[in-house]
């Protein structure tokens, strides 16, 4: 259920990683496929990025994820959004149960308050940041000190300037 465009991207994506992509129009065609033995191991799952929590395909994906327990879910909000933002983004999704968060656009934002500040308010952790346009070598495993890094920079220029 993605646009073209979003379609065509992550089958680049999966060139790229040199991995397998199949897209799929419906969560039931795809609740089939991962039940066959193709399908074993690391699968990667990406939503429609325009669920909305009283849609016919938020349902459905509730209905999926529901039923798949062992489906490890990441909840993936851009850095530079407003708390505010972030918040409506955690709870258009909390039906799908997400239990970790990916922040992309890292490199674009000074600090990461409001990704800090999400997660004391979820309980979540980050799992992964995206720190540049190039997939997957820009995708980087969240660290205390990776979180940490653009404030403590931002420490040390107003020590100097002092």
């Amino acid at each position: 259920a993605h646009t073209v465009g979003a379609t065509e991207q992550m089958a680049r994506y999966a060139a790229i990683l040199g991995v397998p992509f199949q897209s799929f129009e419906s969560f039931e065609s795809l609740n089939l496929a991962l039940q066959g033995d193709r399908w074993k191991g690391l699968v990667l799952i990406d939503t429609p990025g325009g669920l909305t929590g009283d849609g016919q395909e938020m349902s459905a994906a509730v209905k999926f994820f529901a039923h798949q327990a062992e489906i490890e879910r990441h909840l993936v909000i851009r850095a530079d959004a407003r708390s505010a933002d972030m918040r409506t983004m955690v709870t258009r999704f909390s039906p799908l149960g997400p239990s970790r968060l990916l922040f992309t656009g890292v490199d674009e934002v000074n600090g990461l308050g409001a990704a800090a500040e999400i997660m004391m308010h979820t309980g979540m952790s980050a799992t992964f940041l995206g720190t540049g346009p190039r997939i997957p070598e820009d995708l980087e495993q969240a660290s205390v000190e990776k979180m940490l890094g653009p404030l403590r920079t931002m420490n040390r220029l107003a020590a100097h300037a002092a």
